[in-house]
């Protein structure tokens, strides 16, 4: 599963734009040498299994591109929304209602470093979910990357929640106590799709 490893390079590079950090990526010789390094691994792992069985590149092709993007593997087709879907209906579902709230949250942040990783983690999983849903194959693992980040950015609404209650010297187990009440229901609501 060779372009599972490439699928957030477009996000990262519009989040490099968005930061005014492209040029500054461009001109830097780590960006370069990171390249090189990858390239050298993954065509040296490619050429080398292609030399002990001939025709392997050519079905890498097929299988991982053509088939993920030009038509549907094996008739897993579905609509645009199957991850939306997905994501609301299944794992995610005790928790979806973070990330809207995580969203306005982003607007009042004010410690600018974990503005930038909600950010960072916002544009990775639009990029990613945009990618693996105009493909043409689609199977429910395909979107198990964006969760790591869901999980980041949801926790996002409790950052801002526990800044404030800081802020006005209220009393720190209530923060305690909403967090472990979220994470009750939450998995609460998923509980019967993992066990």
């Amino acid at each position: 599963k060779g372009t599972a490893g490439v699928l957030f390079v477009p996000s990262l590079m519009i989040f490099a734009l968005i930061q005014k950090q492209f040029i500054t990526l461009l001109k830097s010789k780590h960006t370069y040498l990171g390249i090189i390094i990858f390239l050298a691994m993954v065509l040296g792992y490619y050429f080398i299994r292609n030399a002990y069985q001939p025709g392997y590149l050519n079905l890498v092709i097929k299988a991982e591109w053509q088939s993920m993007y030009l038509k549907p593997a094996q008739g897993h087709s579905e609509e645009f929304w199957f991850y939306g879907l997905n994501l609301i209906n299944r794992l995610f579902k005790g928790y979806f209602i973070y990330i809207p709230l995580s969203f306005i949250a982003l607007f009042l942040i004010k410690n600018e470093r974990v503005k930038k990783i909600g950010w960072f983690c916002l544009c990775c999983l639009i990029g990613f979910f945009l990618i693996i849903s105009f493909s043409a194959t689609k199977l429910p693992w395909y979107d198990t990357p964006m969760y790591s980040l869901l999980a980041i950015f949801c926790v996002l609404i409790f950052y801002t929640a526990f800044q404030i209650t800081f802020k006005e010297n209220q009393i720190q187990w209530i923060n305690i106590m909403i967090v472990i009440v979220s994470f009750l229901y939450g998995f609460s609501k998923i509980k019967s799709k993992i066990i």
